[in-house]
């Protein structure tokens, strides 16, 4: 008898070994790196707007965990069956699309209501909340939504060119930003998507959550850190940009951005921990921590039966790992472009420089940008940008396709429409002169749309179809700026889009 209870002491704690082998093998996806070396792995993390930050997330989750599991492991056993079962059963509705789907990301929130389950099977509603900050923590590795990832990246670099340039000014040094432009005497600067700041303040998040992790649990001491990371490090990368734009043509200005990361590091840390102390979280470990003794609860919630649960879910993801086969990556067939001529009539053109330094990680496969002029004088800048890739993580529709090139702004904006599309008109202003311009987008369904089924990977166009979308602009240049001139240019504009674009949505399948 003895001889079978330390046997089965043994058998049960194999089960949560065989669920963590069977986890590694499930969720092995989101331990690839995303770049082969660490190097730029690193510089990617702290920098890149769009990086899918997997490795660093899931170590910080383990971290939270590790601090975490003591108090878990002290609360009663009280299961709560039902809440369990819906953790689990949106863990696998999860983890069964992002396989089919062939997105990635989709595999943390399943991860998240995975262990969400678990805690729930052993101690209900009480484990879920001491394991509520490692749960939560996979979620910051989610790549916001490409549509409105681009807005708010863009809405980023015009406010940090903005506040630099003010900054400057109040140091007595003469400067002003145009968009995203800053400009002393002699020397032009351009605030590109890696210095927005942007992937800064997720950095600078999860490491206020980190941070907090040191001390007491609780939502409110949680968000309060969250935010005191933002803050952070929006306000460390602004210095960042300042000290760039003012060390120019020096080593501060050219060295490596990783360097400049690590210092950043070494700044923001200690603030963080700063902050934490003044809210009062570094006075104790975690509330309710049982003492030293407590350490083997490790072992004791090993032998607990929750584990076959997990076993048995974690073996049917394994299974549809293996067998179920991601959908084919579909792509749209390319934008028949010669229906556009380049001379009709009274115009000609030639073909103009696509800024994509401006454009930044906004993706098209077939980019058009044609100069037209008419023979008496008239100017007509068009630009095309359309992408076909089934990828809903990229999104060609972003801000800065209304304008011509790096340095412009909008002014004014309205909703009106061309040819029956809805579009809108815009007056832009750039390089000492303004220009009226009409822009619209092919298979846009609305930022929160595209947002949502980016975010769910759902297919684009009707029954999974693959859809081409598109950007287009025309605009023209105002002489004399007032209600005339902007009327001439307006018959101006519409006129050029029945001669040259009439047939342009049927070759886009729209």
């Amino acid at each position: 008898m003895d001889q079978g209870g330390r046997s089965g002491s043994r058998i049960v704690p194999l089960q949560a070994l065989g669920a963590l082998g069977l986890g590694l093998f499930a969720y092995r996806q989101l331990l690839r790196l995303p770049e082969p070396s660490l190097s730029s792995n690193f510089e990617a993390w702290l920098f890149e707007p769009g990086i899918l930050v997997l490795l660093p997330v899931l170590l910080g989750a383990g971290w939270l965990l590790v601090r975490r599991w003591r108090a878990f492991a002290a609360l009663p056993r009280h299961p709560a069956p039902v809440l369990a079962a819906v953790c689990m059963g949106a863990s696998a509705a999860l983890y069964v699309w992002s396989v089919r789907s062939g997105s990635v990301p989709l595999l943390l929130p399943s991860l998240s209501a995975m262990g969400a389950g678990f805690a729930a099977l052993r101690a209900g509603p009480a484990g879920c909340r001491v394991l509520a900050l490692p749960l939560f923590f996979p979620l910051l590795g989610l790549p916001m939504p490409a549509p409105l990832r681009h807005e708010v990246i863009w809405a980023q670099q015009e406010a940090t060119a903005s506040a630099a340039a003010s900054a400057l000014g109040w140091l007595g040094v003469p400067a002003y930003s145009e968009g995203i432009l800053i400009q002393r005497p002699g020397v032009l600067f351009i605030v590109i998507e890696s210095c927005s700041g942007f992937r800064f303040a997720a950095v600078f998040a999860s490491l206020g959550l980190l941070v907090q992790g040191l001390g007491a649990a609780g939502i409110g001491r949680a968000f309060l850190m969250t935010v005191a990371g933002i803050a952070t490090g929006l306000v460390l990368n602004q210095a960042r940009v300042l000290w760039i734009v003012l060390t120019s043509n020096t080593w501060a200005a050219v060295s490596d951005h990783a360097v400049q990361g690590l210092g950043a590091l070494a700044l923001g840390i200690p603030l963080l921990l700063g902050i934490r102390r003044l809210t009062g979280g570094v006075r104790r470990v975690l509330q309710g921590q049982p003492a030293p003794a407590a350490a083997a609860s490790w072992q004791g919630v090993a032998r607990e039966p929750g584990w076959a649960s997990a076993l048995g879910l974690l073996g049917f993801f394994a299974v549809i790992g293996l067998l179920l086969p991601p959908a084919p990556v579909q792509r749209a067939p390319a934008l028949d472009l010669s229906g556009i001529p380049g001379s009709e009539g009274p115009w000609d053109s030639a073909l103009l420089r696509t800024d994509f330094l401006l454009l930044g990680s906004v993706r098209f496969d077939q980019v058009l940008r044609r100069g037209y002029q008419h023979r008496d004088g008239t100017r007509v800048d068009l630009f095309i940008g359309s992408a076909g890739s089934g990828d809903l993580e990229e999104s060609p529709f972003s801000p800065v396709t209304e304008l011509p090139e790096t340095g412009w702004v909008v002014l004014e904006r309205e909703s009106t429409e061309v040819e029956g599309r809805p579009a809108q008109r815009l007056l832009l202003a750039g390089q000492g002169v303004r220009a009226l311009a009409y822009t619209w987008r092919i298979g846009d369904s609305g930022i929160w749309t595209e947002a949502l089924r980016a975010a769910l990977a759902l297919p684009q166009g009707r029954f999974g179809a693959p859809l081409r979308r598109m950007v287009v602009r025309v605009s023209t240049q105002l002489g004399v700026e007032g209600p005339a001139d902007r009327a001439r240019a307006d018959v101006r504009l519409r006129s050029f889009v029945r001669t040259f674009l009439s047939g342009l949505e049927e070759a886009a399948g729209g």
